[in-house]
């Protein structure tokens, strides 16, 4: 074979390849993303999140946060908490839409925006985009989320 040939054939399967999202991922490790983290004096939000997979590891947690934090207060060091809306998929799901609410001082869901969430087995990874107001943040959590008495995750 060729060297043409060999990189022919190399381009070719490269194409072929489907993206596993599951190893190729952002990560989001802060702490201040917390969905009990309230620090008043430290806003913080996502306008220049680039939209990709992304996974909470580290100081941020397990998972994107599933509930909505408590009203009148900063959390995640946002006045636009976002957490996830729905349960978070079986490995058997694959890749699922669900909505993201970002919680303000007077409403649990203020506003709503559709992400891609996927279970890789021992963690979760979403596919997020830029929420369009400042300061909305996607918040996580260190509590993983547990359905019919077994760990999901």
């Amino acid at each position: 074979m060729s060297n043409v040939e060999a990189k022919i054939l190399l381009f070719t399967t490269e194409i072929g390849k489907e993206h596993d999202a599951c190893i190729d991922y952002n990560e989001l490790s802060s702490f201040d993303r917390l969905e009990d983290f309230f620090e008043p004096n430290m806003l913080k939000c996502d306008e220049e999140l680039k939209s990709s997979w992304y996974r909470f590891t580290g100081d941020a947690g397990f998972q994107m946060a599933n509930k909505c934090m408590r009203t009148g207060d900063t959390a995640c060091s946002a006045l636009g908490a976002g957490w996830l809306v729905g349960s978070h998929p079986t490995i058997e799901e694959g890749v699922v839409s669900r909505g993201v609410c970002f919680r303000t001082r007077s409403s649990c869901c203020s506003s709503t925006i559709n992400i891609k969430v996927k279970n890789c087995g021992q963690y979760m990874i979403y596919y997020l985009i830029a929420p369009e107001n400042c300061p909305y943040r996607y918040c996580s959590s260190k509590h993983p989320q547990i359905i019919k008495g077994t760990r999901q995750i």
